[in-house]
């Protein structure tokens, strides 16, 4: 039997992040794009983590799609191509620190709301 943690989003998504801190040398990337990377990755699974859970049935299938759907994956993302493109849109650091820490309110905002799941099938 698979242990539930290896079946977490979250704990793989923290993995990968903490493996790109580890790595940051051997990556292209400044210390302030992995800070905002990590900011951004951390905001997510905070947020998933204070969000009430999926339906205990719910297939991976129906849960990807889901997590896919969800406005705050999808802000999460944003705010993680803020930190790799910040430099190329010609944002200052402190413009990209300052919508990567609005962004990450809105999640974690967004996660302590009540969240509508779908009814059980």
């Amino acid at each position: 039997m698979i242990p539930p943690i290896l079946k977490s989003a979250r704990f793989w998504t923290l993995l990968a992040t903490g493996l790109v801190v580890v790595l940051r040398d051997k990556t292209p990337f400044t210390d302030e794009q992995i800070m905002q990377f990590v900011m951004a990755i951390g905001s997510w699974v905070l947020g998933e983590s204070l969000r009430a859970s999926n339906e205990p049935g719910a297939t991976f299938k129906e849960k990807l799609f889901a997590i896919l759907g969800s406005r705050r994956f999808k802000v999460s993302v944003l705010n993680v191509l803020l930190a790799f493109l910040g430099e190329m849109l010609s944002l200052t650091p402190d413009q990209i620190t300052a919508l990567s820490t609005t962004l990450s309110a809105w999640v974690l905002g967004e996660s302590v709301r009540k969240t509508n799941l779908p009814p059980s099938k």
